[in-house]
């Protein structure tokens, strides 16, 4: 993918959203014949092009009209889609691209260079573009890069649409080869992945509401990837709880320095929501499934007592004991169905796998 752009009224005042977030403008250029004017975004991968009709006549004349340039700049429809992407090749000699194309000649480019434009697209949906006569790491004259936000990379774009299961043959051969992925959208939406950093959303039972802020961090793991751990920072929490399933909505943003978390995949948090140091703690395989109020004691005379207790905070794998246990009093872990109170055993001290 070489860059996207977005149709916007004339001078793309969209753009000062942009310099507001602290993302750096670079060069603009214009499309002589064409009729338009971009302002422009770099990455180092990619460059997000804001473009308007700068000259009716020539956006809508005999050689540009097939383009739809003037429709995606008209701003009004929600049914038309204001966004175009643009591929370059990968090899040389240049690939033909995977979709259906005719050639668009435009007056600023060089004889003999044309843009390939699929075929057949719908209006809802974006405009494809391919220019064989660009290499992928072909380097561009210096733009600037340093954005505020820490963004640098692009890895991919996902185009937001009403009709999602009616897209046009050029739009599905384009997705099934992983150049762009669809969804449905009440509105036309174009999202742009630099994962390189991921947000994470999950919800917190209402109980521990209270326990959440900003900027906490928390840990977790994903299991597809054989419980690979990461860390990260809370951002906002919608401070609601949904009135259904009596959760709050969080997010959390996660580096993802080496790519090997995907969007999508599923991951397991652990949320850290009281903390108390030095507290008097079981092992969670001490309480039977159902049970909280008593455990299974091996006394001094190495029989099985049962014993009431006061549990506390729970972790992953330990319950906080605030009463009826003392420190070196050893419980029995797993299940009591062999053994009752007043048993002699010759009880084993083993260590338990713990899920930090």
């Amino acid at each position: 993918m070489d860059h996207a752009f977005i149709g916007c009224t004339s001078g793309a005042p969209e753009g000062e959203a942009l310099l507001r977030l602290g993302f750096v403008e670079g060069s603009a250029n214009t499309h002589p014949g064409q009729g338009t004017a971009n302002r422009r975004f770099f990455f180092d991968n990619f460059m997000l092009e804001l473009v308007w009709v700068a000259d009716p006549a020539e956006a809508q004349n005999e050689r540009t009209r097939r383009t739809r340039l003037w429709e995606r700049c008209q701003g009004q429809d929600n049914e038309v889609s204001p966004f175009g992407i643009i591929f370059r090749s990968t090899s040389t000699p240049p690939a033909t691209p995977p979709f259906v194309t005719w050639s668009y000649t435009p007056l600023y480019l060089p004889p003999g260079f044309a843009i390939q434009i699929a075929d057949g697209t719908a209006l809802n949906e974006p405009d494809l573009f391919y220019l064989p006569f660009l290499r992928s790491g072909t380097a561009r004259r210096p733009e600037p890069v340093a954005h505020a936000l820490p963004i640098r990379c692009i890895r991919g774009v996902s185009v937001g649409l009403r009709g999602r299961n009616a897209l046009s043959p050029a739009s599905r051969c384009a997705e099934e080869h992983g150049l762009v992925s669809y969804f449905e959208a009440p509105q036309p939406l174009l999202e742009i992945s630099d994962n390189y950093r991921l947000r994470l959303d999950f919800f917190v039972s209402e109980e521990y509401v209270q326990d959440i802020s900003v900027g906490n961090t928390v840990s977790g793991t994903v299991v597809s990837l054989g419980g690979k751990p990461f860390s990260g920072k809370i951002t906002r929490a919608s401070m609601k709880v949904n009135l259904d399933t009596r959760t709050m909505e969080t997010e959390m943003e996660v580096a993802n320095p080496d790519l090997t978390l995907i969007p999508g995949m599923y991951a397991r948090l652990a949320l850290p929501v009281e903390r108390r140091e030095h507290a008097l703690s079981i092992p969670i395989q001490a309480v039977p499934p159902g049970q909280t109020s008593n455990v299974y004691v091996v006394n001094g005379q190495n029989e099985i007592e049962e014993r009431p207790v006061t549990l506390g905070l729970e972790t992953p794998d330990r319950f906080e004991v605030v009463s009826g246990l003392k420190e070196g009093e050893l419980v029995l872990v797993g299940s009591r169905s062999q053994f009752n109170p007043g048993e002699k055993v010759d009880p084993k001290v083993i260590d338990l796998p713990s899920s930090n």
